[in-house]
This record gives structure tokens, sequence and C-alpha cells, in this order.
């Protein structure tokens, strides 16, 4: 069987509600420092509130967010942007020596490499 996976924007308001449930723990740590319940905490913020301090990095994209959005596969997308001005790469090693690279590319260079995209 199939499960079709939706993203937050195109759950229903309850379904977003249910899985903000389904997310916090039992209590949450309110403004004062106090404990909070969690029903209290969802009935006073929305979840579009919640899910606006998402940690997405405003004006960059990740290979694969550009890949999806121009059509090219996400390696195609590394090549193309690797070492260009306007992106932002990182390595890092992980616990068993293995290296890490990240890579964020800037809106700018992205219209640079794709002016008839719409971004």
């Amino acid at each position: 069987m199939i499960i079709p996976i939706k993203t937050f924007e195109e759950m229903t308001p309850v379904e977003q509600r249910q899985h903000l449930h389904d997310l916090i723990e039992d209590t949450v740590i309110g403004p004062d420092g106090g404990d909070v319940s969690m029903e209290e905490f969802l009935r006073e913020v929305s979840p579009a509130e919640i899910i606006k301090h998402q940690t997405k990095k405003k004006g960059y994209f990740k290979p694969p967010e550009l890949a999806e959005k121009t059509g090219l596969h996400r390696d195609t997308i590394w090549k193309r942007f690797h070492g260009k001005p306007g992106v932002k790469e990182e390595s890092y090693s992980g616990r068993n020596r293995k290296t890490y690279h990240t890579m964020l590319i800037s809106e700018a260079a992205a219209r640079k490499e794709f002016p008839d995209l719409k971004i």
C-alpha cells in the first residue's frame, strides 16, 4: 500500500494540528519558564506560526531543492555551482572520520545560472 506524503502546507488545518500534536512532547516550556500543557500550547499558537520558525535559511537553496525546481539531477546542480561565487560550501567530519559536504546556493547565483527560473 502506498501512502502519499503531504508537505505541511498541503495538509488541512486539522491534519496540521494532529501532526504538531504528534511531534510535541507531553509539555512545552512557556515564556515564563513554567510548563504548559500541549493542548494549551496548541490552543494559543496556530500551526502556521509554529511552522514559520523552521530553520530554513532565507535566500538560499540546497542542491536538491534547486534540482526539483529546474528538473535537473542534484549532482548536476552540485557540479554546476561548485566553486562559484554566491555559493556556501562546508565540509566536516563525522564520528567515523567520514567527510560530509554541504552546499547552500544563493538566490543571486541561482538567477545568474538559470535566468528564466521563477524563484
